[in-house]
């Protein structure tokens, strides 16, 4: 039912929608009634939002939905103007999926920015590398750096990862 939910959702053009690790999925901003639909077939148990502000329409109503579901597993990392994320953020976002993944735990995450590419494929490449897992999308360890902007902290950031 996940996989046909899937080719569902990208077939109808939903932005960086996709399962990333077997329980760990991936997006952009999604409007409520998507959000809505994906919650009530994926039920998410952590939801981490790497967007610039909590003033959009679309924030808010996501905040409101989730607190009321899932209370502190809902965590936004502002980053304020520019994007920029520091390494102790990503440490904790990386942190947190590591959490989710253990067995124990198993928690079903959406991870997701604005558009769902560049600060979530940054951060999930990062956590791939960290813990060496095998990635469910095309998108692979090989390709950590592709699809992130040439220029900026992106890059600097994915290269330290990777490097050190």
């Amino acid at each position: 039912m996940v996989k046909n939910f899937i080719r569902w959702c990208v077939a109808r053009g939903w932005k960086n929608f996709g399962q990333a690790y077997e329980t760990v999925y991936r997006s952009g901003q999604m409007g409520p009634l998507r959000l809505i639909l994906t919650n009530w077939i994926l039920k998410f148990d952590l939801v981490i939002a790497l967007n610039q502000d909590e003033s959009s329409y679309k924030e808010r109503f996501e905040k409101q939905y989730f607190e009321k579901r899932i209370k502190d597993r809902y965590i936004h990392f502002n980053f304020g103007a520019g994007g920029n994320m520091y390494p102790t953020e990503c440490d904790q976002v990386l942190s947190l999926l590591e959490t989710s993944a253990k067995e124990q735990n198993q928690w079903c995450v959406l991870l997701h920015c604005a558009g769902g590419k560049d600060r979530t494929g940054g951060v999930l490449g990062m956590w791939f590398m960290r813990t060496e897992r095998v990635l469910i999308s095309e998108w692979d360890g090989q390709n950590a750096l592709h699809g992130v902007p040439a220029e900026g902290w992106w890059r600097a950031v994915l290269r330290e990862y990777l490097y050190c």
